[in-house]
């Protein structure tokens, strides 16, 4: 049995963390991380829309390639860009050894 942490994240998440992967790569930790990315400040556009009437101001997010990122880091980057490769994708990456990151394109 793998024994391993999950965590799904979204892409405005992850960009606040992205240097905990290096921490992952460096005590060799299997976090295996899926990030949901549709480029969006997602909880930022929700309070604008709760508390301001949905003026949607300066929520959009600059495209990150979070799997490059990750191999940079030296984790392993994964990318899921065609739900019929989600089962696939994802079995790869929870059998890596060690640290993952599993990058879900979001489609418009």
């Amino acid at each position: 049995m793998n024994t391993y942490g999950k965590n799904v994240v979204g892409d405005s998440g992850l960009t606040m963390l992205m240097g905990d992967i290096v921490t992952l790569v460096k005590y060799k930790l299997p976090v295996k991380v899926i990030v949901i990315e549709n480029n969006e400040l997602g909880q930022i556009k929700w309070e604008q829309m709760v508390l301001d009437a949905n003026p949607e101001f300066g929520t959009d997010l600059a495209p990150i390639d979070f799997s490059l990122h990750a191999q940079a880091c030296g984790a392993a980057g994964f990318t899921i860009d065609d739900p019929g490769a989600a089962h696939s994708v994802l079995q790869q990456a929870l059998a890596h050894p060690g640290p993952a990151v599993v990058q879900a394109v979001g489609s418009e």
